[in-house]
């Protein structure tokens, strides 16, 4: 499907002008010379998502910028962004940002969710090569005790190179006391004192990282580190193929597309990577990186 990025990214380009104007998907098909039907499937492979959604998700993006930025009325946004009422309009961004366009304002809260940014350039190469767009699924079934280094962090400053390179240091005082599972294999995780839903997820919301490798019981901990226990549960497993650099374009189309798109929400459980036999380094564009994001039914 990447032999079509050129006419994903005409479509696109064309959306992103015609925001606040109306539109309809047809159109855009016709501008690319395919048929409605043939763009819409061709869209929906090679994004994860419909056109029609692409639209209203980023209409409804750019609406609570405005929200935040401006202190237009809920009705002229509603109105500017192509809404047929104020009402279809709080339905709508209620269902994509779990609140009403009036208690966003209010609240001034800028969540994860809300990044559903242009699918141009740098994301949509990333879409069309680096990512699988849907997850398989991977129930684990018993608990999974790892030992590593933990240390605070969030978004916006994210520390977890500074995790890694303090866990590498000290990777082998693990192995002294107790069995590791599979040298091969170590873990990225990402805890929260207290469970978090995307809503409440922001760019400064403080969360713990751990670097850590799975071991078969908890001996003994050396001094420094910490052991923990990653829940069993369902998850949904994202492949990212890139650099470390990249993960965060993987996060924003997880938490910004994926969600949006299926009957499941984030479950209160730590989300963690997997970096095993198929990583190589951090630094290089082949490396795969699984991502286990847990999950539960609506």
């Amino acid at each position: 499907m990447a032999s079509y990025g050129k006419e994903i990214e005409t479509a696109i380009d064309y959306i992103e002008q015609h925001l606040d104007k109306p539109l309809q998907a047809d159109e855009v098909a016709r501008l690319v010379n395919f048929s409605y039907y043939h763009f819409h499937r061709i869209f929906y492979e090679c994004t994860g998502e419909t056109i029609g959604d692409y639209i209203r998700k980023r209409r409804l993006t750019e609406a609570a910028i405005c929200l935040l930025q401006t202190e237009r009325s809920i009705f002229e946004i509603s109105l500017d962004y192509q809404f047929d009422s104020q009402a279809s309009f709080s339905r709508s961004f209620k269902k994509q940002f779990g609140t009403s366009p009036y208690f966003f304002r209010k609240q001034r809260r800028q969540p994860i969710s809300l990044q559903k940014m242009p699918l141009v350039d740098k994301r949509l190469k990333h879409r069309l090569q680096q990512i699988s767009l849907q997850p398989s699924f991977e129930r684990i079934e018993t608990e999974r005790f790892v030992i590593g280094v933990k240390d605070s962090n969030n978004l916006h400053q994210n520390q977890f190179k500074q995790i890694w390179q303090r866990y590498f240091l000290r990777e082998r005082e693990i192995g002294e006391k107790q069995m590791i599972c599979n040298p091969d294999i170590r873990y990225g995780i990402c805890t929260a004192e207290m469970p978090l839903s995307l809503q409440q997820l922001t760019e400064l919301t403080a969360f713990y990282g751990i670097a850590a490798i799975e071991v078969k019981e908890i001996v003994e901990v050396p001094k420094g580190m910490v052991a923990h226990t990653i829940q069993p549960g369902e998850y949904a497993v994202f492949r990212h193929q890139g650099t470390g650099s990249e993960l965060r374009t993987t996060y924003d189309y997880i938490w910004g597309t994926w969600f949006a798109c299926v009957d499941y929400e984030l479950d209160a459980r730590d989300n963690f990577e997997v970096y095993g036999t198929e990583f190589t380094h951090i630094a290089d564009k082949d490396s795969i990186i699984l991502i286990y994001i847990p999950i539960k039914k609506r």
